[in-house]
């Protein structure tokens, strides 16, 4: 018996391998697309990282005093009201 000239591949094999052949090519065209996608534009490694969280405690620290000062106004008028 020569191993080079004779195989001994049967249907079961051969799907295996078409199957297996068929999951590296997906994983290679995924990992293709992966590679072709464009950097984000956000998060840490952008220069204005600190935008998004300095704003929000901007607006946060408004919304507050906002509420301080109103509850202090309501506060006057209803004392000087005689409540």
């Amino acid at each position: 018996m020569n191993a080079a000239t004779e195989t001994s591949l049967d249907a079961l094999t051969l799907t295996r391998n078409a199957r297996q052949l068929r999951a590296e090519d997906k994983g290679r065209r995924r990992r293709m697309a992966i590679r072709r996608r464009p950097a984000r534009k956000g998060g840490l490694g952008s220069a204005l990282w600190w935008v998004w969280p300095i704003s929000w405690a901007t607006i946060l620290s408004t919304v507050c005093f906002a509420t301080d000062v109103w509850q202090d106004t309501l506060y006057m008028v209803l004392v000087n009201a005689g409540y």
